[in-house]
């Protein structure tokens, strides 16, 4: 996959994450380009850190401070999938979430 398009599948990606997570992203704005630098999505297929896969590091803003969430693409399945968060947005998440008594667990692979 090209990466101009690997981008438009992780911009397309922030919708599933706003509604899994309950967050707001942004996603209008990522796509059309108006938010500051720190709003980003970073696709890193040189490093070997994600085991194989194709790293999409989404770098946001929330009401707490700076949110990352780090996804992987998994050519073979064509599937993004989220490994892990900075511990902003978990607190984030946790706290909307603690009348359920919500945890927010990770899928990490020693990124």
């Amino acid at each position: 996959m090209s990466k101009t398009s690997l981008y438009q599948r992780a911009l397309n990606n922030i919708i599933n994450l706003e509604y899994e997570y309950g967050i707001h992203m942004d996603y209008e704005e990522f796509e059309k380009g108006r938010l500051p630098n720190y709003y980003n999505i970073c696709i890193d297929n040189f490093s070997d850190k994600y085991n194989g896969f194709i790293g999409i590091i989404y770098n946001f803003e929330i009401y707490e401070g700076s949110a990352q969430i780090i996804c992987v693409y998994d050519e073979n399945e064509d599937e993004i999938f989220t490994l892990e968060f900075n511990e902003i947005f978990k607190k984030h998440v946790e706290d909307k979430w603690k009348i359920y008594e919500y945890k927010i667990k990770d899928a990490s692979i020693d990124v």
